[in-house]
């Protein structure tokens, strides 16, 4: 682009590819052969990963609702919901429950 050979349009695509050698083949595809800013989106999108480089993993679901025996229990959690954490903190407020009930502090 410092040299007039691309648009900024084409430069922004092609700035858009990860790696840094082939971000320069493909400038140099496109000022050599005449390439569009369509055609270097349409490059970058069928350019494979890098070997090694694995695909996101899936984030955890932020709620999950579970229901039994006539209630709703939703748990719920901004960086998503673990089932072992889950789990976890589940007890905890079972633990805390029977021993609300225990004591007769718990309103029926």
């Amino acid at each position: 682009m410092d040299q007039g050979g691309l648009s900024s349009t084409t430069a922004y695509a092609i700035s858009r590819v990860a790696d840094p050698d082939e971000q320069v083949r493909i400038a140099d595809a496109t000022i050599r052969h005449g390439l569009s800013r369509a055609d270097i989106i349409k490059e970058t999108r069928s350019t494979p990963r890098k070997k090694g480089s694995k695909p996101a993993a899936r984030k955890a679901r932020a709620v999950r609702v579970f229901r039994e025996v006539g209630f709703k229990v939703t748990v719920e959690r901004k960086a998503g919901v673990d089932p072992m954490e889950a789990a976890e903190a589940l007890e905890r407020i079972a633990a805390a429950m029977r021993a609300e009930a225990d004591d007769g502090s718990l309103a029926a």
